[in-house]
């Protein structure tokens, strides 16, 4: 792995901007919204279900999409989408579920189509000799740094009246998912699929 050192860090990232986005619709978001907003808790758990359905169907649109085509290009697209549409959180800045609603399955277009295709991305930067490690501690390390601290970094900001600094953190972490993924297959390639 240390030989591909510059693709452990490359899955990092790319797992981390799916993770920080993933957290903030699925946990961050609802809880702002309970917490914060006020809203009904039926009405935004019944609403976080239908994210959870979209995710699972849109899956499977998505993945059917993808397949025979070039994941690297559909992964370059889908995280570049994620930059400007992770800002449609600073629409839901006062009480109203129509507000969340619109914001949450809004969102969750551009999540789907993240969440589908990072661990083929991620695997693909990783030789067969050392693809489980590389892969798993990029993974792990991405999810822990970035994906485990989204829903409490949003919650944190919103509280302190900073709301904007959370999508401009998670575009940061697109943009750098995207540079470190050109340089890993720049200089090590690509292993699986193309």
């Amino acid at each position: 792995m240390r030989k591909h050192w510059l693709s452990v860090l490359a899955i990092t990232f790319v797992v981390g901007a799916a993770q920080a986005y993933n957290y903030a619709w699925n946990t961050g978001l609802p809880t702002a919204a309970r917490s914060g907003f006020k809203e009904d808790a039926t009405a935004v758990f019944a609403l976080t279900t239908i994210l959870g359905a979209v995710l699972v169907v849109g899956s499977l649109v998505v993945g059917k999409f993808a397949d025979g085509k070039s994941i690297s290009k559909w992964f370059l697209i889908t995280r570049a989408l994620s930059i400007p549409s992770v800002f449609l959180m600073l629409m839901y800045v006062r009480p109203g579920i129509g507000g969340f609603a619109a914001v949450l399955l809004g969102g969750s277009v551009v999540l789907v189509l993240n969440m589908t295709l990072y661990n083929v991305v991620t695997s693909s930067l990783m030789p067969k000799s050392c693809r489980g490690a590389g892969t798993s501690l990029g993974y792990g390390i991405g999810v822990a740094v970035f994906g485990g601290t989204a829903s409490y970094l949003l919650v944190w900001l919103q509280s302190m009246n900073a709301s904007w600094i959370f999508p401009v953190y998670v575009a940061v972490l697109s943009v750098l998912s995207i540079v470190f993924y050109l340089l890993a297959r720049r200089k090590s390639g690509i292993f699986i699929g193309s």
